[in-house]
């Protein structure tokens, strides 16, 4: 996304005309749906490991205490909220619509969060994730206060440029994602539930913006299977560079609660992307 989208602001008056009559009281009537959530050890166990192979705490913290995930000035302040101490007014269900459709349990939009990338995550993972997140005990976090927008991000909100993910969602379709348990079938799952919200969505192609900086995917075929894997595990052996930044980081932190066959599979769908051309939905 490019911050210095132009010459919006320049209208102060009427953007927040919009902005206060229409986008921060829009809600969004997505229907509840239930989900078999496990509590047993195994399933609790398998859920943390999912937690963090999404990555949950790279925006709520090593704790799930919260923190702020974005400040541009003009543009917007983000948070992410304390976990511990928001999930026990969620409902499964109404996490199971958060998740999936960015819709909070007051029926608004949840700014910047990563439902566009899980939605098609199986009712099964899902499942074992809440069951996981139901077992954390409250953490005092900081104080943080709350989303707040500069003039820019709403002149961005209202010219469609600031992604809101309510509206952005098929809120009516079921991904067949994750029905494929192939090998590769495993690893295009893991791929769009996992990669896309840093690499470009759905095709791949990288995000070029200043604060993201990712690569297209297609990256992935200079790789040897074992150097992909020991990637993903350590972040160690980016190519020509061993340390690759915020990858490396990612590697480290949350990558590596990948298997080693669930590696395999990424770098198997990664090698079916025809070279110099992006992946399909």
């Amino acid at each position: 996304m490019d911050w210095h989208y132009p010459r919006q602001h320049h209208y102060p008056g009427c953007c927040r005309r919009v902005w206060y009559q229409r986008v921060p009281h829009r809600t969004y009537d997505v229907p509840l749906t239930a989900i078999a959530v496990p509590h047993d050890s195994v399933s609790l166990a398998e859920g943390q490991r999912l937690v963090g192979v999404y990555h949950c705490a790279s925006c709520h913290a090593s704790k799930y205490e919260g923190r702020e995930f974005l400040n541009v000035p003009n543009v917007a302040r983000l948070i992410a909220p304390n976990l511990t101490a928001k999930l026990p007014d969620y409902s499964d269900a109404e996490l199971v619509r958060l998740v999936r459709h960015a819709v909070k349990r007051d029926g608004s939009n949840a700014w910047m969060f990563a439902s566009g990338m899980y939605t098609p995550i199986t009712d099964a993972d899902l499942g074992k994730m809440i069951g996981y997140l139901r077992t954390l005990k409250p953490v005092q976090g900081p104080d943080l206060g709350s989303n707040s927008y500069g003039p820019i991000g709403r002149a961005l909100v209202v010219a469609g440029q600031f992604p809101i993910m309510a509206e952005a969602i098929d809120h009516t379709t079921v991904s067949p994602l994750g029905q494929d348990t192939t090998l590769v079938g495993r690893g295009k799952y893991l791929t769009m539930t996992a990669c896309s919200g840093c690499h470009g969505g759905p095709e791949l192609k990288g995000d070029p913006d200043p604060h993201m900086k990712s690569p297209a995917l297609i990256i992935a075929t200079a790789y040897k299977p074992d150097a992909f894997r020991h990637f993903l595990q350590t972040g160690e052996g980016g190519l020509t560079k061993k340390d690759c930044g915020m990858m490396s980081v990612m590697c480290r932190e949350h990558f590596n609660n990948l298997t080693d066959r669930e590696s395999d599979a990424i770098y198997a769908y990664l090698q079916t992307l025809p070279n110099g051309q992006v992946a399909s939905k």
